[in-house]
């Protein structure tokens, strides 16, 4: 489960390089971006989660999770 976070973590890096180099050029919508990349915050928050093996680690992780 741990490989899947980290597969799902590396793809979510890539919607918003992508949107940035493809996408922004037809359609101007910053919101998108932003949207894009705070599903990136989120998804480094679950993958620390995963990776996590204490209790304190655990915490700061959930914390990166509510962030994005």
């Amino acid at each position: 489960m741990t490989i899947a976070y980290g597969v799902i973590f590396a793809l979510s890096l890539l919607l918003p390089i992508g949107y940035y180099l493809f996408v922004r050029k037809k359609q101007n919508e910053p919101w998108l971006l932003f949207l894009f990349a705070c599903v990136a915050v989120v998804n480094l928050g679950y993958t620390l989660i995963a990776f996590g093996d204490t209790v304190e680690f655990a915490l700061f992780a959930n914390k990166i999770t509510y962030l994005g």
